[in-house]
């Protein structure tokens, strides 16, 4: 009797502590891209990340880059791009 009135009592309590959480709100993202000269090499998100913040009007903002290199070369130059993203 004691073991089934346990398992009643937490299958409730479960109940409530899951039902109970809050929804968080989506935050907005904004993505942009950018050409810039030279190669990504072994830190080519962090160059990217360092040249977006130079940028940037509010440099203190965290953006999270992803860098690939350009598959042509244009006029002899090589050159990376930068796919960038920031909260909104």
């Amino acid at each position: 009797m004691s073991s089934s009135t346990l398992s009643m009592v937490s299958c409730v309590l479960m109940f409530l502590i899951l039902h109970h959480t809050k929804e968080s709100e989506a935050v907005e993202v904004c993505s942009f891209t950018d050409q810039l000269p030279g190669k990504c090499g072994n830190d080519g998100s962090n160059k990217c990340v360092n040249a977006m913040q130079k940028k940037a009007l509010l440099p203190e903002v965290k953006v999270r880059c992803a860098c690939f290199d350009h598959p042509t070369v244009i006029l002899g130059r090589k050159k990376h791009i930068c796919n960038c993203r920031q909260d909104c």
